[in-house]
């Protein structure tokens, strides 16, 4: 559907550009092809990424320490008084939830560092892409990952044209599609 609906928006918008530029240069381009092989990048999600990567380690040990833990205290639960077994069980528990907590907190700061890069990108990306439409004298040019209009020149916008038909049709009093 979504497709679809891409595919139509292009073809009237080639429609609406051939109608007012004969010559118009329209491009397209893949924003997560860009993401994917861009060097700045990926070497930016790598830093981020080797920055918590000390913490994650310290995570990952600690989850084995508690894997080991569990397994003890089950093998113990049969030998141990109910008040050892209870005291073993809190002090576990206690461990589990501040792991837990540990490993929240280390997820919510990796993936704001990793929101931050990416939002970075992502103006970088509409401002080069911007400065390359306008350079190459582009009429549009879409991202065909979002299918957005990343770049298009002032003289094919139609917009006020639109406001006025949508005005006409709305006095005209016509029915809506599907409406008798």
């Amino acid at each position: 559907m979504r497709k679809a609906l891409f595919l139509a928006v292009i073809f009237c918008l080639a429609s609406v550009i051939s109608a007012h530029a004969a010559d118009a240069k329209v491009a397209i381009f893949n924003s997560r092809a860009v993401a994917a092989q861009s060097d700045p990048f990926t070497q930016a999600r790598k830093k981020i990424e080797n920055q918590y990567l000390p913490e994650k380690k310290k995570l990952e040990g600690q989850a084995q320490t508690l894997q080991k833990q569990a397994e003890d205290l089950q093998i113990q639960g049969t030998t141990l008084s109910r008040e050892a077994l209870a005291e073993k069980s809190d002090t576990f528990m206690r461990a589990k939830r501040n792991f837990e907590d540990a490993t929240q907190a280390y997820q919510r700061k990796a993936e704001a560092a990793l929101i931050r890069i990416d939002q970075e990108f992502s103006a970088r990306l509409f401002q080069a892409a911007q400065d390359y439409g306008m350079r190459k004298g582009l009429t549009v040019l879409l991202d065909v990952s979002s299918g957005s209009i990343i770049y298009h020149d002032k003289a094919v916008d139609v917009t006020d044209d639109i406001i006025k038909e949508v005005a006409r049709v709305y006095k005209e009093g016509k029915p809506l599609p599907g409406q008798k």
